[in-house]
């Protein structure tokens, strides 16, 4: 059962509308990560060149909350490396997960996982989802380590099981709140059952007086 939009949950919803994902981290462009303005031409292959984990590092930076960013790791495959720093490993320089805040909600697939962080979105936490891309083997015999994802979960009064819940997403396309499944579509095997979700407390949770 999904617990009720707190204050909190109405000023994370007003927060991550004004993170503009729709119009910056752009993929085929190279970005600055902090703020997703363009700093060079088009590269060529969208599918290769997108920034959702550069995004949620801005986003986590602009709440005062670290996430595993440059220069503590390049943003070249950087969504595997998040989802790893999340979940305790890794060897980054930096603070770990564990010291920076963060805790493991668990999977996807798992009994409530999804609703505890709805509830956790709506109470005005920070709660990222990750799906770490294993490497796969080619025909020839070769190893390819293709990237993964990482989205933030958004407040929401409720929604579909097959679809998970609404997330803000930087990929190819971008979409300020998108479902879980379909973020997560060029990943064949992290819907339904293996995305891991992370939660950060947040100062937008206080009401201040």
């Amino acid at each position: 059962m999904i617990g009720p939009i707190s204050d909190g949950g109405d000023r994370l919803r007003v927060f991550l509308d004004g993170t503009h994902v729709e119009t910056r981290w752009i993929a085929d462009y190279h970005v600055i990560w902090q703020t997703g303005q363009r700093n060079g031409p088009p590269e060529g292959d969208p599918a290769h060149h997108t920034h959702c984990s550069a995004y949620v590092a801005a986003a986590a930076l602009y709440l005062d909350i670290y996430i595993l960013r440059p220069p503590n790791h390049k943003q070249l495959r950087l969504a595997n490396a998040q989802v790893t720093w999340l979940g305790g490993g890794g060897d980054e320089t930096g603070p770990t997960a564990a010291a920076s805040g963060w805790s493991a909600l668990g999977a996807s697939g798992d009994d409530g996982v999804l609703d505890a962080a709805v509830t956790a979105a709506n109470l005005g936490k920070l709660v990222v989802a990750g799906y770490f891309q294993p490497p796969t083997q080619q025909s020839d015999g070769t190893t390819v380590q293709r990237a993964g994802h990482i989205v933030v979960v958004r407040p929401q009064d409720s929604f579909p099981s097959d679809d998970g819940p609404q997330v803000v997403t930087a990929g190819v396309k971008n979409f300020k709140s998108a479902s879980m499944r379909f973020a997560f579509g060029d990943h064949p095997l992290a819907w339904p059952s293996n995305i891991q979700l992370f939660v950060h407390d947040t100062a937008l949770e206080v009401t201040l007086i």
